[in-house]
């Protein structure tokens, strides 16, 4: 994930193959370009968008014409640009599968505008993941078409869906990813500042258990392997083995444990995010092999919402980890011999180190 990120210079799409990584990249990078993939998805788009055009000019009722002009609403504060730049990225994505009635030409215009960065401002707030997100894909809608300009089904299919809710669920995913890791991370740097015993990345104890958890401890034992300060410590210990209790305390003998089951959630969030972003979530369906427009629900973000729940408390569950660790860091009953506070001077008076002021 994160070498996909780092190295994405064009990020291809075709309806199904987008990640979470591709849309983080160019949500924050000015020089990601998107390409369309015209072998695999112009066909099937140009065959949906001619069954609306064709059953319209025999005076079938596909659905509302258009919807853009209902959409516009009082502003309070707008969203980040990456945010924005990032629902048009995911919003192209999906139509391409050839469900959604839309011309190609919207979508190439759509991709246009992605690589000259010209980015509509969407609102704050207004129908995240409810009804579809109708109030900002409104304003990507009115760029897009002018207004009044989109033809049968296009202004529906370009505001009826999840891209916004999903797009910003996106880099949060990313970086949750990236916040488990480094917690891992700091999680092994503890236990060679404290002094602790390895021995609780021991992988038997936790091929017993969970994946997350086997995952976890890995990490640490491959970063606390072969450590000086490991050494050291070892050393120590075993002239004096009342120098420290038996067992190190919790934040870091089951710091494992404890990241474990957030690293699942974090992954569960991230795959049903991945999927939304590749799923075809507008409002009627075109099914051009059976010669039916499908009246359904896709629009609704309940994926979204239920995945970035389990995140939230996932993430502040790794932050009471990394608060018990701290708080033990700088408590000179519990960190092996370094100062309170972590106080650089001999004056506590003076200086207050990480001491909370």
């Amino acid at each position: 994930m994160v070498s996909q990120f780092a190295h994405a210079q064009t990020v291809d799409i075709q309806g199904t193959a987008l990640t979470v990584a591709q849309v983080t990249a160019l949500a924050r990078g000015d020089h990601v370009r998107v390409a369309l993939d015209e072998a695999a998805a112009r066909g099937r788009v140009t065959r949906s968008a001619d069954w609306v055009a064709e059953n319209i000019s025999r005076g079938t009722d596909t659905d509302r014409a258009d919807s853009i002009s209902q959409r516009w609403s009082d502003r309070e504060g707008d969203s980040s640009a990456s945010f924005s730049k990032a629902a048009m990225l995911v919003r192209a994505n999906t139509l391409m599968q050839g469900y959604s009635g839309i011309r190609w030409e919207i979508l190439e215009a759509m991709a246009k505008l992605i690589n000259l960065n010209l980015i509509p401002k969407l609102p704050l707030r207004g129908t995240i993941t409810a009804s579809g997100d109708l109030v900002p894909l409104s304003y990507i809608a009115g760029v897009l078409t002018g207004r009044h300009n989109s033809k049968a089904k296009e202004g529906l299919a370009l505001v009826n869906g999840t891209a916004v809710g999903s797009a910003v669920a996106t880099t949060v995913c990313f970086d949750a990813n990236i916040l488990g890791l480094l917690a891992e991370v700091l999680s092994a740097l503890f236990c060679e500042v404290m002094n602790g015993k390895p021995e609780f990345t021991d992988p038997l104890t936790h091929e017993l258990k969970h994946p997350g958890q086997i995952e976890s401890a890995a990490i640490m034992e491959f970063l606390l392997d072969e450590s000086d300060y490991m050494k050291a410590a070892k050393l120590r210990q075993e002239k004096d083995v009342l120098m420290k209790p038996k067992q190190d305390r919790y934040a870091l003998r089951t710091s494992p444990q404890w990241l474990g089951p957030q690293i699942e959630v974090i992954r569960m969030a991230t795959h049903a995010i991945e999927r939304e972003i590749n799923s075809v979530n507008d409002n009627p369906l075109i099914d051009v092999s059976r010669d039916l427009a499908l009246h359904g629900g896709n629009f609704q973000g309940t994926p979204i919402g239920v995945s970035m729940d389990n995140l939230r408390i996932a993430i502040a569950t790794i932050g009471k980890l990394m608060f018990a660790q701290f708080s033990e860091l700088v408590c000179d009953y519990y960190n092996d011999g370094l100062p309170s506070n972590l106080s650089g001077g001999p004056n506590p008076s003076l200086d207050y180190g990480f001491k909370e002021r």
